[in-house]
């Protein structure tokens, strides 16, 4: 109980320090993640020279880091910063309150609730290697319609996961749909009801990771699958640039896909 309230006390006190982790500069840091009942490697990255962990569109629900092996030393703490997505998928436009649980030997337990800036930012100043947090938005806002952009609801089943809710964001006024981040695995899109008819195709841009969840720094072979009447048909193999990025135009909604980097 004691480990408990001091990471609380920590947590309330987060925003009013500069975030510092502990023996943490410059490590690399996997980042697992439960999603639709199932773990899965949702990222693999490393801290900044301050030990702080820096991560874009994080979905509520449960995480737990490790760090790499020959980065392990005694007494590691990894600060956390987080720009978090609400239950829906969507970005957070307004303060908003997460309540901050762990789970240790099978129990759940509360340790505080933060506040994120008006961008959806959290800072968590501990997160202990190897321990399970569970983070829970509370936020009830909507995505707004804007003239010309189109809103979609992205699921995904990565791994062995059920499907879940993965982001709910807009195109451009040129219906593309950039996504970053995107591990393999199986996705399913979705237009906002009176956004645009279901058969209006839009352009997939996608910065993918590899199958470690690691950023992938090279061309990369991908293989691009389109399941149509319960079928699993090949749509084609194309090459990533060395930024993991690739384009698909004319992806539809109703449509699941399945991503696959060789």
């Amino acid at each position: 109980m004691a480990f408990i309230a001091a990471v609380a006390l920590s947590l309330t006190g987060a925003s009013a320090l500069a975030l510092s982790g502990a023996n943490a500069d410059e490590v690399k840091i996997k980042i697992f993640a439960r999603q639709g009942g199932d773990w899965f490697r949702a990222l693999y990255v490393k801290t900044d020279d301050n030990g702080v962990l820096e991560i874009k569109n994080v979905i509520p629900g449960k995480y737990k880091i490790e760090i790499r092996d020959k980065d392990i030393e005694d007494n590691q703490i990894v600060a956390g910063k987080f720009r978090m997505l609400d239950e829906d998928g969507k970005r957070i436009r307004e303060k908003t309150d997460v309540d901050i649980y762990m789970h240790m030997n099978g129990t759940k337990t509360f340790v505080g609730t933060l506040e994120t800036d008006e961008e959806g930012w959290l800072e968590m100043a501990v997160m202990v290697p190897d321990i399970v947090y569970e983070l829970d938005v509370k936020d009830n806002a909507s995505l707004s319609q804007k003239d010309g952009k189109y809103r979609i609801k992205i699921n995904a089943k990565i791994d062995d996961s059920k499907w879940f809710r993965a982001l709910y964001t807009r195109t451009d006024t040129d219906k593309i749909l950039r996504v970053k981040d995107v591990p393999p695995g199986k996705y399913k899109f979705k237009y906002k009801t009176g956004d645009a008819t279901p058969d209006m195709p839009f352009v997939l841009d996608m910065t993918l990771l590899n199958n470690d969840a690691e950023r992938i720094d090279e061309e990369t072979t991908v293989e691009l699958y389109a399941y149509v009447g319960g079928q699993r048909a090949l749509i084609g193999t194309m090459q990533t640039d060395d930024d993991g990025r690739v384009v698909i135009p004319g992806a539809l909604t109703g449509v699941k896909y399945k991503v696959k980097v060789k």
